[in-house]
């Protein structure tokens, strides 16, 4: 299990207030169940108006 995951359920432990080993563990090991977060999807910008001088 890496890190993350392990860092993912101590923060979902602490917002539920369970501050147990198990229930970090749980949380754990279903944020390593998860599928992995997709990047933001980003549109490309549109061209700055050129000034003239």
């Amino acid at each position: 299990m890496d890190s993350e995951h392990v860092v993912a359920g101590l923060a979902a432990a602490l917002r539920a207030r369970a501050l147990t080993a198990d229930a970090v563990a749980l949380e754990a090991r279903k944020a390593a169940d998860e599928p992995p977060a997709s990047p933001p999807r980003t549109r490309p910008r549109p061209p700055r108006p050129q000034s003239r001088p």
